[in-house]
């Protein structure tokens, strides 16, 4: 999920990061991400929410969330 609006933290993410991120020209991320972001200083920020209880092996499904907030 991409947005650009402020962060708000979801209570069941177990990684957030934070980062300075500039976008000189208005360009599409991915082309699997066909998402626009506008020209301008932003703060990134990724959270990784899972999806599912984590399996024996430590591993499970995760949504990455990034915000881009204007700086």
């Amino acid at each position: 999920m991409v947005y650009t609006q402020k962060f708000v933290e979801n209570k069941e993410a177990v990684r957030i990061v934070s980062a300075p991120f500039a976008v000189l020209q208005e360009r599409v991320l991915t082309s699997k991400l066909p998402f626009f972001v506008p020209s301008g200083e932003y703060i990134v920020t990724m959270q990784a929410v899972p999806l599912e209880e984590p399996l024996v092996d430590d591993l499970y499904k995760v949504k990455y969330e990034l915000f881009f907030e204007e700086n």
